[in-house]
């Protein structure tokens, strides 16, 4: 049966959609290089400010995390599907601790210096009580990955 509301020219996923391609390996998204439009508006983005805290929705494994993270910046990612973080941080080498995070309903990955915080939860379930203001938002194709009827949440 066909829902009303949801335009068949779109195609529907929910978390569990998500996760389930992270862990099949159905991940052509996902891109393996940082992506040219950060480096090249990186520093209109920053306009002087260091050590900023960045937010990453629906953060998967991006390269794009690591690099602002290195250049001194925080990170604070979401992401539904564990595996997604859990690769994000073995393949850049870094040690990472886990916690609770009941103030979204799901769990914490950290990176040992703590520039690198990645939330494993649903994306609807964190809000400003999680993590506070951010100085920036860096979204790579995360709004256009939330259903359309979802969007005004």
């Amino acid at each position: 049966m066909a829902d009303d509301n949801v335009d068949p020219r779109f195609t529907v996923m929910q978390p569990d959609d998500w996760i389930k391609e992270w862990n099949d390996g159905n991940i052509t998204f996902h891109k393996t290089y940082i992506h040219p439009l950060l480096e090249k508006y990186l520093d209109k983005m920053m306009n002087g400010r260091e050590n900023m805290k960045i937010f990453f929705p629906l953060c998967g494994k991006a390269l794009d995390m690591k690099w602002l993270a290195d250049k001194g910046h925080t990170v604070v990612g979401v992401e539904a599907a564990q595996k997604a973080i859990e690769e994000f941080f073995t393949e850049q080498g870094l040690n990472y601790t886990t916690e609770d995070a009941p103030a979204c309903n799901g769990k914490l990955f950290q990176s040992e210096d703590k520039r690198l915080r990645l939330y494993c939860c649903d994306f609807y379930g964190f809000s400003q009580d999680v993590e506070g203001q951010f100085g920036g938002i860096w979204d790579r194709a995360a709004l256009e990955a939330i259903n359309r009827q979802d969007r005004r949440k």
